[in-house]
């Protein structure tokens, strides 16, 4: 499969080993995109982590991403994470990755959410904007309060440990997602086809 291979020349790239489960953030350094709340949730279960990871954040620098490094440095986590700029190529981040967080404040329908969950990650998404009717919590994906670091933790750490919860978001998250695009799809088709009936 294309997708192993990439997965492979990517996590070699990286020196990221097979069996370190790779989180990955795409949104540019705001405030509001909430990287520090990712930050705090990792650091606050660091030492009950079972298995190895890495943090991937991904986006344009808007002056907050020295603050951020500075404080994953204070926590001692600096080997757990890499920082890419915004001329990434992403589509070879998304199959090197296991799991996907969206911890914004506020967001619309995120692109990173429908990305993330048709190329297999299980997702954990701040219940923002179409979030919620993008996932079915503990089903399709993880959800959390916006700013609650501790749930994000908790949220977190069920996947790092659990690898069945993983593999089982990870499948029932594609699965929904292609059924919501296939959905959205034809509801437009029809719409389209109506308006085109109507203007007749």
């Amino acid at each position: 499969k294309p997708d192993i291979i990439i997965r492979k020349k990517t996590r070699d790239k990286f020196n990221l080993k097979d069996e370190e489960i790779v989180i990955l953030c795409i949104a540019n350094f705001f405030r509001y995109k909430g990287q520090n709340d990712i930050i705090e949730a990792i650091n606050l279960k660091k030492e009950i982590f079972l298995n190895s990871f890495k943090v991937i954040f991904v986006g344009k620098d808007y002056g907050r991403l020295e603050l951020l490094k500075k404080k994953v440095t204070d926590y001692g986590l600096q080997k757990n994470f890499i920082y890419l700029n915004e001329k990434t190529d992403v589509k070879k981040i998304f199959p090197a990755s296991d799991i996907a967080i969206l911890a914004s404040h506020e967001e619309g329908f995120s692109n990173f959410v429908l990305e993330s969950m048709s190329s297999g990650l299980a997702m954990i998404a701040s219940r923002v904007g179409g979030n919620e009717e993008a996932i079915v919590h503990g089903q399709s994906g993880l959800l959390f309060e916006p700013k609650n670091v501790e749930e994000l933790s908790n949220n977190i750490e069920k996947l790092i440990n659990n690898h069945d919860l993983l593999r089982k978001l990870s499948v029932n998250g594609k699965k929904s997602i292609n059924k919501l695009f296939s959905l959205k799809k034809t509801v437009t088709s029809y719409e389209d086809l109506y308006l085109s009936m109507i203007k007749k």
